[in-house]
């Protein structure tokens, strides 16, 4: 009895991960990272969190391309590739242009 459950508790689960986990999981990571570029945008660290928001993106953008080329759901990860640039780039101007008293 003892050996089966402890055989439960160190197997490994697992169970697929849905295509819908993934573009969830990309798309918080952008809005985390999006609220902090907000946060720098209000404290004045603005130039500096504009750089840093950027490279992200774009590193986040070029994760997905690389995992919808070698993985396996290719159509879910470049959904989440495509959604990232888009996503990421609109709130970047609209954050930038809204905080900083533009158009």
């Amino acid at each position: 009895m003892r050996t089966r459950l402890k055989d439960r508790l160190l197997e490994i689960d697992r169970t697929p991960i849905s295509g819908a986990m993934i573009v969830g999981y990309n798309l918080l990571a952008i809005v985390s990272y999006t609220v902090v570029y907000a946060i720098f945008i209000m404290i004045g660290a603005g130039d500096e969190g504009i750089f840093i928001e950027i490279c992200l993106i774009v590193i986040h953008f070029i994760f997905c391309v690389l995992m919808a080329v070698n993985g396996t759901k290719t159509s879910v990860w470049s959904f989440s590739a495509v959604s990232v640039f888009v996503i990421g780039f609109v709130a970047l101007l609209m954050i930038t242009l809204g905080l900083k008293g533009g158009v």
